[in-house]
């Protein structure tokens, strides 16, 4: 079956870790597995260094909320968004940096993020 969407698993071994497995997926007669760890619920989002309202950064990293099972690719993930919607509104100069989300033993996700200067594009 071509394109056949794949089932997903999760399984909880203890408070902090949880494994997802992502099985039967199969694209021209070959099947193919993932697996992704994740550790621990996500307890805060917070960012630093933003003028741009928190709930607004907050509805474009949809990838990510308080509660989740924290997953370091989907923390990537989210910065990847976060800063394509910065170039989106004219910073092109932004830069984002995860200070926390990316290790096992992180409680929440930490942001820091220097816009830099707005640049405006006549048309």
């Amino acid at each position: 079956m071509v394109g056949m969407p794949h089932a997903r698993f999760q399984f909880r071994l203890s408070t902090l870790l949880w494994i997802t497995l992502a099985v039967a997926c199969w694209f021209g007669g070959r099947e193919y597995r993932r697996r992704e760890m994740a550790f621990g619920p996500i307890k805060y989002l917070k960012f630093f260094g933003n003028t741009i309202k928190k709930r607004t950064l907050e509805k474009k990293v949809d990838l990510i909320r308080v509660g989740d099972p924290l997953n370091a690719a989907a923390v990537s993930e989210a910065k990847a968004k976060l800063l394509e919607y910065y170039q989106e509104k004219g910073y092109f100069r932004a830069k984002i940096e995860i200070i926390e989300g990316n290790k096992p033993n992180d409680r929440g996700v930490k942001f820091v993020i220097d816009q830099g200067p707005k640049i405006r594009t006549d048309p």
